[in-house]
């Protein structure tokens, strides 16, 4: 009995290893490295790690509306993030814009922590040909907030 415990124990816990925020799930700086480092950028392990959370965070959070790929829905409101020269190059007027909401999209204020929104603003600014080399803190957020 203790042996098919102990399976089962192993079982979830290799299932679980993969999810995010549980042991074992844990980023490889080395793929995002190779994912996020160009020859003009060269990102800290702390700021690679600050791009994978803020992809994960975009994608529960704004993809339903801005897609996937950035490319955005025109029939929701929703404004191609891709290749946007706002996303990547206003920093405070951007933060509040999340913050705040406008049209149909409404506002985080109260929905995502400083961090997460700082890890999403990151991500938005340096993906889909963004380029930015920007990133946001959780203090920039908060200053606004």
């Amino acid at each position: 009995m203790r042996s098919v415990i102990a399976a089962g124990v192993l079982g979830v816990s290799v299932l679980l290893s993969g999810c995010d925020g549980m042991p074992g799930g844990e980023p490889d700086i080395s793929a995002l490295a190779e994912q996020w480092n160009t020859s003009d950028k060269q990102w800290s392990d702390a700021d690679l790690l600050r791009l994978d959370r803020g992809q994960k965070f975009y994608k529960r959070t704004c993809a339903a509306c801005h897609m996937g790929t950035g490319e955005g829905q025109v029939s929701v409101g929703a404004p191609a993030l891709k290749d946007n020269a706002f996303v990547s190059h206003e920093v405070d007027p951007l933060i509040e814009l999340v913050l705040e909401g406008k049209g149909t999209m409404p506002g985080f204020s109260h929905s995502v922590t400083g961090m997460e929104l700082a890890d999403i603003l990151t991500y938005i600014s340096n993906a889909w040909g963004n380029n930015s080399g920007m990133t946001f803190s959780m203090e920039q957020v908060d200053r606004l907030r």
